[in-house]
């Protein structure tokens, strides 16, 4: 439950999220709710029902893990949504914002440490439109965290 309950944590009132573009988090979930659909009611599969819960709940948990992709910028942390984690980074931590993105910081030894922002990463192969959003969003979170985070964002209230 633990597990849970720090897999969904809300975004704080007045912080900054930066995510990619609607269709880039949803068509990926429409492709993985397709494929939990066709688990349950498609051709049988060896394994029967042991092979059908554990495969949908994945497929579901990277679906619902994709939507929420992105980057949280509140108050002193810098929080990277990723696939598989989350890496909550102290913001005076962040020494540089590369092209990829990636966000350079230094942790506590004073050793540079590397993240990459994969949910705006740029993309020869994606349609113009989703690669003119990303990377005007990648745009935003360097100006956003160059700036010491003044400059306009997208806010939640």
């Amino acid at each position: 439950m633990i597990a849970l309950r720090n897999a969904y944590r809300a975004v704080p009132p007045n912080s900054r999220y930066i995510q990619p573009l609607l269709i880039s988090r949803v068509s990926p979930l429409v492709l993985l709710v397709w494929l939990a659909y066709y688990q349950w009611w498609g051709d049988p599969v060896p394994g029967g029902l042991p092979v059908h819960v554990p495969v949908s709940a994945v497929l579901l948990w990277l679906g619902y893990r994709q939507y929420r992709q992105g980057v949280v910028i509140a108050g002193t942390t810098v929080e990277v949504r990723g696939y598989f984690w989350d890496r909550r980074l102290p913001r005076s931590a962040v020494v540089d914002v590369t092209d990829l993105p990636t966000l350079v910081w230094r942790d506590e030894m004073g050793r540079e440490r590397r993240t990459p922002v994969l949910s705006l990463m740029r993309n020869s192969r994606a349609l113009p439109s989703i690669e003119a959003g990303n990377q005007s969003r990648a745009g935003q979170l360097q100006r956003l965290l160059r700036a010491g985070g003044q400059g306009r964002g997208h806010r939640r209230p």
